[in-house]
């Protein structure tokens, strides 16, 4: 929609999403259930389900709503706030499965789950490429890559962090907020 408006001779400015760095941070502590497995945090869709359902041996535990009981995942409430902090932090890797209309792009969780201390896997894009590093993210190219790159992710150490990496607070609420105030010519 900006592009077109730009052709339009329209002023745009697109402000990607970001993190609230009040909100989400490393938890205190981890659950030793979680450590060894992959977690999706997420709504049912059938399209997350189609892209879960390579990862049956890879024993997924989904937190969210309207997973049907016989998805053959372990389906468990829905997380907000400290306990989806303690979830992701706590897991193997957490999954950020874009919706479609950010498909080719970003999503919150893009920054929420460094910010908490979880290794993400998520899918390949030009943002993911430009704002992740190899040591917050895996990177996948199509569903049937994902199985590969939650096992690379289960496969290396892990490492509690205490605070958000460093290059997160570029992408903060504010930080964005600040960018738009400038863009504007507004200080």
């Amino acid at each position: 929609m900006a592009d077109d408006l730009a052709r339009l001779g329209q002023r745009t400015i697109v402000v990607p999403f970001g993190w609230d760095d009040m909100s989400y941070f490393p938890p205190k502590h981890r659950i030793k259930e979680l450590v060894e497995r992959p977690v999706f945090v997420g709504t049912w869709t059938q399209r997350r389900q189609r892209a879960l359902s390579s990862l049956r041996s890879s024993a997924v535990v989904v937190f969210g709503h309207r997973w049907p009981r016989d998805s053959g995942f372990e389906v468990m409430p829905a997380v907000y706030e400290d306990d989806y902090r303690t979830v992701v932090a706590s897991a193997g890797c957490a999954i950020n499965l874009l919706r479609t209309q950010n498909a080719d792009s970003h999503n919150m969780r893009t920054f929420e789950l460094p910010a908490c201390g979880a290794l993400q896997v998520a899918p390949r894009t030009h943002d993911h490429e430009r704002w992740l590093t190899p040591q917050d993210c895996i990177l996948f190219d199509s569903y049937e890559e994902l199985a590969t790159a939650v096992d690379s992710a289960l496969s290396r150490p892990r490492f509690d962090i205490t605070e958000p990496p460093k290059w997160l607070y570029a992408h903060t609420y504010a930080a964005r907020a600040r960018s738009v105030l400038a863009e504007l010519g507004i200080r």
